[in-house]
Parts: C-alpha cells; structure tokens; sequence
C-alpha cells in the first residue's frame, strides 16, 4: 500500500495513509498544504523504529533520522527519566526507606548518559545509551514498549 510523504511546517514528516480504493495522488492534492514538495512511496519506505520520529526527515523518496534532532530528543527523555528517578529516590528517603539508587548515583549516571549521547555518531548508539539508561533508572517503564509509546504520541495522520 502507498504512503504520502512530506515535510510539516514543524521539521518533522507527515504520513499519509489512504484508505483502500483510494488514489494516493489525488489524496495527495487534498491534504498536502499548497506548495509543499511530496511523495509517494510504498509503505515499506516508512521506518518501522519510531523511536526518534520527531527526527524524521524527508529526503527524496526516503526518510531519514537528523542526528541532532535524535540526540535531542534522546537528552529530553533521559533528563525526564532523570528527574523522575531522583524524586522517587528523595521520596523514598523522606519516607525513611532505602531507595534503589541514591540521588547522586542518578545524577551521575545522567551526566555519563548525557556525555555518551552527546558523542554517539549513529542513532543506533544514541537508542543503546537512552535505553540503557531507562532500563537502569526507569525499570517501572520497560524499554520494549518505548518505541510503542513514542509512536502513539507523534504518529501520522491516516485519512479514510
């Protein structure tokens, strides 16, 4: 099945799903702003890893992952985790309980987090590290379903 591909105004891609019977190209003049470049490709050019799909980028009749953006995006959900993990520390002590990694062994593990990425060149370091971190400081949150999560949040459109 076909897909309408192009780059929204805020960086990131837009798909568009037809439905079946449906033309993709005359879809493709309905839902494609004015003047924006656009492709159709088969499903298959779409990445199946939605884990940096704020970083998507449309090059051609491709989709490609902008490093920066994916590193972004890997520093502001590790710094979320972070800050999480460090609460429930300070909670847990406040309640007098030991908690699984003190505050500090967070910050450092963070700092070190924040570093690697920050040096990663492919965006399959980039995954390793974050979810490397997530698994250590964030267990309530398994790594399996993370991707799953980051496509429900910034999925593309469909049109029926």
């Amino acid at each position: 099945m076909s897909r309408i591909i192009y780059q929204n105004s805020a960086g990131g891609v837009s798909i568009v799903v037809p439905k079946a019977g449906v033309l993709a190209a005359s879809l493709a003049t309905k839902v494609v702003p004015s003047g924006t470049s656009y492709e159709i490709v088969a499903d298959t050019a779409i990445p199946t890893d939605s884990t940096f799909r704020s970083a998507w980028r449309k090059n051609g009749l491709t989709i490609d992952i902008d490093l920066a953006a994916a590193k972004e995006v890997a520093l502001a959900d590790i710094k979320e985790r972070a800050l999480k993990a460090i609460k429930a520390a300070d909670d847990a002590t406040a309640l007098g309980d030991t908690p699984a990694y003190t505050a500090s062994a967070i910050q450092s593990a963070y700092s070190a987090a924040k570093s690697a990425v920050n040096a990663d060149t492919t965006v399959a370091n980039i995954k390793t590290e974050m979810l490397s971190f997530f698994s250590t400081y964030d267990p309530a949150t398994p790594t399996t379903t993370y991707a799953v999560t980051v496509a429900a949040k910034t999925s593309g459109h469909a049109y029926h």
